[in-house]
């Protein structure tokens, strides 16, 4: 027997009289009506600040982009992902991706992670300098810039093609060495697959006006007072992730390292299309999700949805994620 809807038939008859009510009344007062405008189809500036103890980070949102559902994961059948997303209601055929990089201020240096996938990424993208301005900040001002790993999604932002300068023209710039060699070598393309061919394209095109205004490191390196870099090696052949200390809190910004807010931590041996080491991105995943729960980390997420804040937690021997509450307080 199915039950009856917890709309009972009295509320919907209440409904009724209700509708009846406003429409006459709105057919009484239409010369008066102060409802009609223009859609905005906006929404505010795309930042979002916080603190972990003394410093202060600002999630800058450089827009969205979509990516073929099958990205999420290319080592189980398809139905799987699809049914799996479905009953999660995502969309079958695309998956969104939003874009959510940190700007750190300690206090003495601003250092940007990664600037951005620039204007020419895609329409839905590129937002990163508007949101940076709207928060208070210029590109002038950004000291360092740490790029995580060289996608273009996160550094076809690096360079201003206009001008033909780099779009944060005071800053020197870290990454992992093998990263920079990796996208910088002459035979980069050849070692990607056809379809990201353009990939190695981009970089060397973003990468070599940098040259020589950039630090390269192996290991756990400190780049500004409290700020830790260290290899997460997986999704690229040199990607980082970074953690804030200050005050006993601690931030972990993971880069890609954690790319859905549910396979990711449900699913972890599920591989992503664009995995250069899949197995090391797999063994990565689960390596950062035991280190956020266990430190009990806030952690920024650059493609969960804005502004990409939340904790690992743990339930029935699974890990979930958590979105953190947004606060209005800094």
């Amino acid at each position: 027997m199915v039950s009856e809807s917890p709309f009972s038939r009295r509320e919907a008859l209440s409904a009724l009289a209700a509708t009846m009510l406003t429409t006459a009344f709105a057919s009484t007062h239409s010369a008066t009506s102060h409802a009609e405008a223009a859609l905005q189809r906006s929404q505010l500036p795309g930042f979002y600040r916080f603190r972990v103890g003394e410093i202060e980070v600002t999630v800058l949102s450089d827009g969205v982009f979509t990516v073929p559902t099958r990205f999420s994961a290319e080592n189980i059948p398809e139905d799987q992902l699809r049914g799996y997303l479905s009953a999660l209601y995502y969309k079958p055929d695309n998956q969104v991706r939003h874009m959510n990089f940190a700007l750190i201020n300690t206090g003495k240096e601003l250092v940007l992670i990664d600037p951005g996938a620039g204007p020419d990424f895609r329409p839905t993208a590129g937002k990163l300098l508007s949101n940076l301005k709207a928060s208070g900040y210029s590109p002038e001002q950004i000291d360092k810039v740490f790029i995580t790993h060289a996608h273009p999604d996160h550094i076809w932002g690096l360079i201003d093609f206009f001008e033909g300068t780099p779009t944060f023209p005071n800053a020197t710039y870290v990454l992992h060495e093998d990263e920079w060699a990796f996208w910088t070598a002459d035979d980069a393309k050849t070692r990607l697959p056809k379809s990201l061919e353009s990939f190695a394209v981009g970089a060397v095109r973003h990468l070599k006006p940098i040259a020589g205004r950039q630090t390269l490191f192996s290991k756990e390196t400190e780049i500004a007072n409290g700020v830790l870099a260290a290899p997460t090696i997986g999704h690229t052949i040199g990607h980082s992730s970074v953690v804030v200390r200050s005050k006993g809190e601690q931030l972990l910004i993971t880069g890609d390292a954690f790319y859905h807010p549910y396979i990711t931590f449900e699913h972890p041996d599920w591989q992503p299309l664009l995995d250069m080491l899949p197995e090391k991105a797999v063994e990565t995943r689960k390596s950062l999700t035991q280190m956020a729960f266990a430190d009990r980390q806030l952690v920024l997420a650059f493609h969960f949805a804005f502004p990409g804040l939340g904790r690992v937690a743990k339930r029935n021997g699974s890990y979930h994620w958590v979105p953190a509450n947004w606060e209005w307080d800094t």
